[in-house]
């Protein structure tokens, strides 16, 4: 055991190559579509795209490794790299456009100095490459010299984020190209949210294992997490990619067609079955007659006739054109154009706001409940909507949850024998029933450190509780029996201070 850790600790796959990777291609999928958004522009008559997409890995990944892996003592060394990662981005360029001359000779010097002064005038799609490259090779560096846990992490993908933002609101303003952003970039746009969310879970997860580490608890299993992380980011992106797909022109019309022929196929089947209505009052209108005419005395009476198909008036094939020519789509994009930023700004501002507090907020302990940075981010989004809607159905279903949670909570009877978990649990439905409910975003740390600064004299039975659940829980590591019934006994007493006779839920605690 102790050889395997001592392995791990020389060589990290997860934090040396796996998180990096997740950063790496982060960037290299935020920084192509722009490089294709420069190909479609009519202004410059390009026929390929600046940097292909492998060029962009090769120049990232090399300056990452050669940073990260080589060490830079001396003031020599890292002059050395950083002429070398020019000399690969001197490589790239070259193969990229002057294959036929031989690289950083006086030929080829001459030439690339000619095409840079040229795009002064007329904008060579070297300057891009050149730009993306030395960028690129930039960030490499920075993230194989610092370690990539959440904030550098977070940082980066909030800087890559602005850049789709701006880059989707420039695209769909049609500046320069008429093209679908959809069907070019779509699919590295959807790639840079699936590697963002990845590499900030990974670093999360990253930040909680050294925490364990250091305080000698056992180490999280990394394939069963990391297993996870993949399949539940990789479906939100596949969800979150096809409903921004619906919103696309293609879609769009795809859609209108589809429901025109099945309002024509409708049409032509509600004529055939108004059809059998018609005999229905042809027979009834010659009964009518039938017997006026007896009545009448009169001998003769009309034939009775079959009404054809042909007979019947159905609906037009064609709907009516329109007498105005106002769009009311128009008025549908605007409004989820608003909500979309809107709710971009809220997110902006919760995220904002929790980085204060925690920074704040000392003794509270950075511990994720599920190891996963994108809670916090689901919660301000179901916060938002239940603002949005909370004046039209709110109150009423708070009141209906209080009046639940109430019924037959005295009656309650735990064992005595529970495990961690399931005290744990327990306490979060007392705490919630008395009032302090747990949010999806906060940590069992946060939450413990919550109840402790509103109730007063719980600070002991709260904290073990969480120290034990904690360890049981990430740790991986068994309880011993007097610590199960020790956690059993300072339930019992919390959930006798939660629970006074004259207090009612969500009134504040006096000591």
């Amino acid at each position: 055991m102790e050889a395997t850790v001592s392995k791990k600790a020389r060589f990290d796959v997860v934090g040396n190559i796996i998180a990096p990777l997740a950063v790496i291609l982060m960037e290299v999928f935020w920084v192509y579509p722009w490089l294709i958004w420069s190909r479609e522009l009519e202004v410059f008559p390009w026929d390929h795209t600046p940097l292909n997409i492998f060029s962009l890995l090769v120049l990232i990944v090399f300056s990452y490794v050669i940073t990260r892996f080589i060490p830079s003592s001396t003031r020599t060394m890292k002059i050395g790299k950083i002429a070398l990662i020019l000399l690969v981005i001197g490589i790239i360029i070259h193969l990229e456009y002057t294959p036929g001359m031989i690289p950083f000779s006086g030929e080829w010097l001459k030439h690339m100095t000619q095409l840079v002064v040229d795009s002064f005038s007329t904008l060579h799609p070297v300057i891009p490459a050149i730009t993306a490259s030395v960028y690129l090779c930039w960030r490499g560096m920075s993230i194989g010299s610092s370690p990539t846990f959440s904030s550098d992490i977070y940082r980066s993908f909030l800087f890559g984020l602005i850049g789709v933002i701006l880059l989707i609101i420039i695209w769909a303003a049609g500046l320069g190209t008429e093209s679908s952003l959809i069907s070019h970039a779509g699919l590295y746009i959807a790639g840079f949210f699936f590697f963002g969310l990845f590499a900030l879970a990974l670093g999360n997860f990253l930040n909680v294992r050294q925490k364990l580490l250091r305080e000698q608890s056992a180490p999280l299993s990394s394939k069963r997490w990391l297993t996870i992380l993949f399949s539940v980011i990789g479906g939100m992106v596949l969800v979150g990619f096809g409903i921004a797909s619906l919103f696309s022109p293609e879609f769009i019309d795809q859609a209108t067609s589809a429901f025109g022929d099945i309002v024509y196929y409708l049409n032509y089947a509600l004529e055939y079955l108004i059809v059998p209505i018609g005999y229905i009052f042809e027979v009834i209108w010659y009964i009518m007659t039938f017997i006026i005419n007896l009545l009448r005395s009169k001998n003769t009476f009309e034939d009775f006739k079959f009404p054809g198909l042909d007979e019947i008036e159905g609906f037009e094939e064609a709907p009516p054109t329109p007498t105005s020519g106002f769009d009311y789509m128009v008025i549908v994009k605007w409004a989820v154009v608003i909500l979309l930023v809107a709710l971009v700004i809220f997110l902006l501002y919760k995220a904002a706001k929790r980085f204060q507090s925690n920074i704040s907020d000392s003794g509270v302990e950075e511990y994720s409940e599920s190891l996963w940075s994108w809670l916090g981010f689901t919660a301000d989004i179901r916060m938002f909507f239940s603002r949005l809607f909370e004046s039209w159905f709110g109150s009423r279903i708070r009141r209906l949850r209080n009046r639940i949670t109430t019924i037959g909570h005295t009656e309650t009877v735990y064992p005595d024998d529970m495990n961690i978990r399931e005290i744990y649990r327990h306490v979060l439905e007392e705490a919630g029933t008395a009032g302090f409910k747990h949010q999806s975003y906060e940590t069992p740390y946060e939450y413990a450190g919550r109840l402790d600064a509103i109730i007063p004299g719980i600070d002991e039975q709260v904290d073990d509780i969480t120290e034990l659940y904690v360890s049981a829980r990430y740790g991986e590591s068994r309880l011993k029996e007097w610590e199960t019934e020790h956690a059993n006994v300072l339930f019992r007493l919390l959930r006798r201070i939660l629970n006074k006779p004259e207090r009612k839920p969500g009134d504040p605690f006096v000591s």
